[in-house]
C-alpha cells in the first residue's frame, strides 16, 4: 500500500509515517512538508491514500484533496487537522475520514479499516503464471522458473507477452527472434511444442492459444507487471530499470511506454490546472 502523508510541519509528517509503519512496515509511506512538492510526486506514482494536514501555506489540504483526486480518482483522503470546525467540510468533498491531531496509532488504525475505498488484494495472486518485464523478463509457474528444453523458449514466450495477446503470426516471430538470413522454421516449431509442453505439463495448457501458423497467450490468465502498468501508466519510476532487457527488440516498447507515460503526465497537469 503507498500512503502519502502531507503537513507544514515536520514532526507531524516524521509521526505519521511512523504510524504507518507501526500498522504494517510493508507499507510505502511518502512524507512532504511542501504541498505542490507532494502533488508533483503524487503525479508520477501510484497512490492508495493520503493523509493531508488542512491548514497548509498556499493550498489547504482540502485543495489539495481536489488535485490528487484528478490523478488519482479512487485515492483514499484522510483530514488530519487539530480543529474539528473543519469535518464538515471534509465530509462534503467526499474524504474517507477526520483525524484530529495529536493522532493516536488506534484512531490511525480505524481509518485504514473503515476506508472509503478499500484497498484489495490484486486478483492477480489467484494466476499460476507470473511474469515480470521490467527489467530482465523473468517467468515463473507456481512460484518458480519453468524448465524450459530450450533457452529460447522463454524469449518466445517474452515475445508473445510484449504483443499483449494478439495472434502472433510465425513470419513476425522469426523476423524479430533471428537477425540472420538463415531459415529458422524448424527451430520455430521445437519452441513453440517446447512452450506448450511446458504449460501442459504443469497443467494449465489454456494459457497458450494457437492456430495454423500462428501463436498468441491469454493475457488475463498471467500476472504481469507490464499490463498493470498499461491500465494505469502513472508509475513511471519502473521504467527506469529497462524492459526486457535482454532483448534487444523490447527496446521499441520501452520507447513506446515512456512516451505514453509523459502523455498522461501532460494529461493530469492539465487536469490539476483547471481545477
Amino acid at each position: 500500500m503507498n500512503i502519502l502523508c502531507v503537513d507544514d510541519e515536520r514532526l507531524a509528517v516524521n509521526l505519521l509515517i511512523d504510524l504507518c509503519h507501526e500498522i504494517n512496515p510493508t507499507y510505502n509511506v511518502y512524507g512532504f512538508t511542501n504541498a505542490n512538492e507532494a502533488l508533483d510526486f503524487a503525479i508520477d506514482h501510484e497512490l492508495h491514500i493520503a493523509l493531508l494536514d488542512i491548514d497548509m501555506p498556499h493550498i489547504s489540504g482540502l485543495e489539495l484533496s481536489d488535485k490528487l483526486r484528478a490523478c488519482h480518482p479512487q485515492i483514499n483522503i484522510i483530514i488530519t487537522t487539530a480543529y474539528s470546525q473543519y469535518a464538515l467540510d471534509a465530509f462534503s468533498k467526499d474524504c474517507s475520514g477526520y483525524l484530529l491531531k495529536p493522532i493516536s496509532l488506534q484512531a490511525l488504525l480505524h481509518q485504514f479499516e473503515i476506508l472509503r475505498f478499500p484497498i484489495h488484494e490484486n486478483t492477480d495472486s489467484t494466476c499460476r503464471v507470473k511474469v515480470t518485464c521490467f527489467g530482465e523478463f523473468k517467468v515463473y509457474i507456481d512460484g518458480i522458473t519453468p524448465a524450459f528444453k530450450y533457452n529460447k523458449t522463454t524469449e518466445l514466450l517474452a515475445f508473445l507477452i510484449d504483443n499483449k495477446g494478439t495472434s502472433c503470426s510465425n513470419k513476425s516471430i522469426l523476423n524479430t527472434l533471428w537477425d540472420d538470413i538463415q531459415n529458422h522454421s524448424e527451430y520455430l516449431k521445437s519452441l513453440k511444442k517446447d512452450l506448450l509442453s511446458t504449460f501442459r505439463d504443469a497443467g494449465i495448457d489454456d494459457v497458450i492459444f494457437q492456430k495454423r501458423g500462428y501463436i498468441g497467450i491469454h493475457r488475463d490468465m498471467i500476472s504481469c507487471d507490464y499490463y498493470n502498468f498499461l491500465n494505469s501508466p502513472i508509475d513511471k519510476k519502473v521504467l527506469d530499470f529497462g524492459y526486457m532487457t535482454q532483448y534487444s527488440w523490447a527496446y521499441v516498447t520501452l520507447l513506446t511506454l515512456k512516451k505514453m507515460s509523459h502523455e498522461r503526465k501532460v494529461e493530469l497537469l492539465h487536469d490539476i490546472h483547471h481545477i
